[in-house]
């Protein structure tokens, strides 16, 4: 459908803020202009460079302007699909346009999955300030939130995923811990650490809003960065939002 058009839009950049923290190379391709200015206004720059020697894992094809649903034989108007193995999402119809938050929260899925090794995705996390500096909390519904996209998280620290949700520098200091929001039944404190990789899958798989696609693969890549980075992994077992932060704290 694309190739027919007389008119289409490319933008290079990338999800993530710096090559050693995540930075996941992404090439939009869109038929919408506004769709253009939009994806070119919350990505990541990337130094310019001739088309053929842009690699990018991630490919997301945004096109508002396609209708031929039926003779696709599919039920809807609007169509979000990904391909986490050739890295590629494709939008189609009005959900397409601009670049909402579900579409932005696909591309980041794409993204944790092709990050470099040591670099972890962690969707729905924000950096909220504390007493010890900061913390990385897994929740999408976090008082105080300074982030709420997707952050990656390595040991040179955090960056934000996208320009526009997180208003951080590029690549900020290691958190003070890392929390992850849940609920389970017979945990009885509040914040607990979490000491082992089983452990952080339970907790996982807790939430009422999965983190990502395959809680086995976070979980590890997970464990094993704050193990090494000597991050503080710890569980909030069914705290309210607006008291996570203070009761976190005393935890630590």
């Amino acid at each position: 459908y694309l190739s027919s058009l007389p008119e289409v839009y490319v933008q290079d950049a990338a999800i993530g803020g710096s090559s050693s923290n995540g930075a996941v190379n992404v090439r939009v391709i869109t038929d919408n202009a506004a769709t253009a200015q939009a994806w070119s206004q919350v990505l990541q720059r990337v130094p310019k460079r001739k088309p053929s020697q842009f690699a990018h894992p991630i490919t997301i094809y945004a096109v508002p302007s396609f209708s031929n649903f039926s003779e696709l034989a599919m039920p809807s108007s609007d169509f979000v699909a990904m391909n986490e193995k050739r890295g590629v999402l494709v939008c189609l119809g009005p959900s397409a346009l601009g670049a909402s938050q579900t579409v932005r929260n696909a591309a980041f899925q794409l993204a944790a999955a092709k990050a470099p090794t040591g670099v972890v995705g962690l969707p729905n996390a924000s950096l909220v300030s504390s007493s010890a500096g900061s913390l990385v909390v897994v929740d999408a519904q976090v008082a105080s939130a300074s982030a709420s996209s997707g952050l990656f998280v390595s040991a040179n620290g955090v960056s934000a995923a996208f320009t526009d949700a997180q208003r951080l520098a590029n690549v900020v200091s290691l958190p003070s811990a890392i929390v992850v929001s849940g609920s389970i039944n017979g945990v009885n404190a509040p914040v607990s650490r979490i000491n082992s990789e089983e452990q952080l899958v339970s907790v996982l798989l807790s939430r009422n809003a999965s983190i990502t696609s395959d809680p086995f693969a976070a979980a590890s890549k997970l464990f094993t960065l704050a193990q090494s980075a000597k991050i503080p992994l710890l569980f909030a077992n069914n705290v309210a939002a607006e008291s996570l932060v203070a009761t976190v704290e005393s935890s630590l």
